[in-house]
């Protein structure tokens, strides 16, 4: 069994105390986000000339950015550990 990557809170020991996304993740969201609204902006807005589309293509690609940056760059122990305290936080 392999050791615990983690350190844990000498008052709850339940939070993890070093459980942070690494910032690749966020900055690689950006790059996907921009990316997909500038292709957007070239392939269909300039022919449609649709602004509620494309706000609406801009806001809903957000969490899409993320969630592929977060597949490329995240690590599922760090999610985990972050899941953990923000439901230990809630109770």
């Amino acid at each position: 069994m392999e050791k615990n990557p983690f350190t844990f809170d000498k008052s709850n020991p339940r939070l993890v105390v070093n459980a942070q996304r690494d910032s690749r993740a966020t900055a690689s969201a950006g790059a996907i986000w921009f990316a997909s609204v500038f292709y957007y902006n070239k392939w269909f807005f300039r022919k449609d000339k649709n602004i509620v589309n494309m706000m609406g293509f801009a806001l809903l690609s957000v969490p899409a950015a993320f969630a592929y940056g977060n597949l490329i760059f995240g690590s599922a122990q760090t999610e985990a550990a972050i899941m953990n305290n923000q439901s230990e936080r809630l109770h």
